[in-house]
């Protein structure tokens, strides 16, 4: 149960063995394929305007995102989104999906596209790059933050604004297939007891 909470992009497909694969891929493109029944299951940001018409869904946890600069980095003491507007990003998964808060951020406060320099598949590997550039990154929840072993080689950047806040949510199909559905409400119980219990 612990390991689906901890990653947002996880989709569970279904295979005629009972074989369970884990792949991530956007949020929007998870959910449609959820849809039309190509999914069992999604642990995804739930997107801003997506029509989540024939799904269910709980939510985990709301994203507590942070930025982070390799120490000594130029705008490490930065203040103010204005004063980081015209860095160098990584972001982990695809840029333009739900879940990449500095695209929203700059889209609110009315500034130019973020600098997107490079994509990650995981944040570990984003996190080795921020450590080695000039970029900056932001992990989305305290359990993806660097290990405390290399803590102090990143510093956090705290900006007056904040960052937009996202739920990140187990989705399934209203209409579960019979195969399935026992393994799905099986899943969906543990993580609302687990859940209860925080």
């Amino acid at each position: 149960t612990q390991v689906l909470t901890l990653f947002p992009y996880t989709t569970l497909f279904r295979s005629p063995d009972g074989l369970l694969q884990i792949m991530g891929t956007s949020a929007s493109e998870m959910l449609a394929a959820l849809q039309d029944k190509e999914l069992d299951l999604v642990i995804a940001p739930l997107p801003r305007r997506f029509p989540a018409a024939g799904l269910k869904r709980l939510t985990l946890h709301t994203s507590i995102p942070t930025i982070y600069a390799r120490q000594r980095h130029p705008l490490a003491a930065a203040q103010s989104l204005g004063e980081i507007a015209g860095a160098g990003w990584g972001v982990a998964g695809r840029a333009g999906t739900a879940g990449n808060v500095i695209e929203e951020a700059h889209l609110v406060h009315r500034l130019p596209p973020p600098r997107i320099l490079i994509q990650c598949a995981d944040y570990p590997t984003l996190l080795n790059l921020v450590t080695e550039t000039d970029l900056l990154c932001v992990v989305p929840h305290p359990a993806l933050q660097p290990q405390e072993a290399v803590r102090d080689a990143f510093a956090v950047v705290r900006i007056r604004e904040g960052l937009p806040l996202y739920e990140v949510c187990l989705f399934w199909s209203s209409g579960k297939q019979p195969r399935s559905a026992k393994v799905i409400d099986s899943i969906v119980d543990r993580l609302k007891t687990s859940n209860s219990r925080r």
